[in-house]
């Protein structure tokens, strides 16, 4: 259950999460943005250690994994991380983009979110891949999307006038993608290769997973700073009016 710092931080992010949305439950549904982002982080936090419940409690999570074909290995929690990591948080990050973007690049990610659900509606559909296995081709393409729109992100930071007047280091929005983009690409990228490095290169491979976990971990810290920044009297630029 503690395998090491990044699961015990894990568990102290989500009472700590928790008790800045009882805090800011008024803010949280005022503005969209904030429940996105407060969205993403808690489930980031929180799915490895419900994940790890659902081993715990085998009833029903052999129930589960009866429901998807899986009957042979009961205590198996892929599918919760399927659900969650790669079909969940991708709708998630391309709604808080979404609430970021002027109006024209906002069709850009509609179409992206659109094309996405798609994909995992013919994908699961079609069962390519066993929906209680990990499901490499799902998280590929999760990432993928993550990774574009960020990118449509800070191409609107560069070509957008109304960024000239915002201090950008002061810009919640700026660092929250700018976190999201560099925590996706480690991952991704860790993910892709770790059956061809863990074999040539296995130290190789261990310090990207672990410069990964480091990297979830300040993201977390950036969330919630983004969050307490009122409480802690951290002046914060507001986001552009067109967004």
């Amino acid at each position: 259950m503690f395998r090491d710092w990044v699961s015990v931080s894990n568990y102290v992010f989500i009472v700590l999460f928790c008790v800045v949305y009882l805090l800011r439950r008024p803010a949280f549904r005022q503005c969209s943005s904030d429940r996105y982002a407060f969205l993403y982080a808690f489930l980031l936090v929180a799915t490895p250690p419900i994940g790890f419940a659902f081993r715990v409690f085998q009833d029903l999570n052999g129930e589960i994994n009866a429901f998807f074909g899986n009957l042979d290995k009961p205590s198996y929690n892929a599918w919760w991380h399927n659900l969650t990591l790669w079909i969940v948080v991708p709708m998630v990050v391309m709604l808080l983009i979404h609430s970021y973007l002027p109006r024209g690049k906002k069709a850009l990610i509609k179409k992206l979110m659109y094309g996405f659900m798609v994909f995992v509606l013919i994908f699961e559909g079609l069962q390519i891949q066993p929906f209680y296995l990990v499901q490499g081709i799902l998280a590929a393409v999760g990432s993928l999307c993550i990774l574009a729109s960020c990118m449509t992100y800070f191409y609107s930071l560069m070509t957008h006038e109304e960024y000239l007047s915002v201090e950008l280091l002061r810009l919640p929005s700026f660092w929250q993608v700018t976190f999201i983009f560099f925590y996706v690409s480690l991952n991704y990228s860790s993910d892709i290769s770790f059956s061809y490095l863990s074999e040539r290169n296995p130290e190789f491979v261990t310090s990207i997973l672990w410069v990964a976990k480091v990297s979830g971990v300040a993201q977390s810290l950036v969330f919630l700073a983004c969050f307490t920044a009122p409480a802690l009297k951290i002046k914060l630029e507001n986001q552009p009016s067109y967004a």
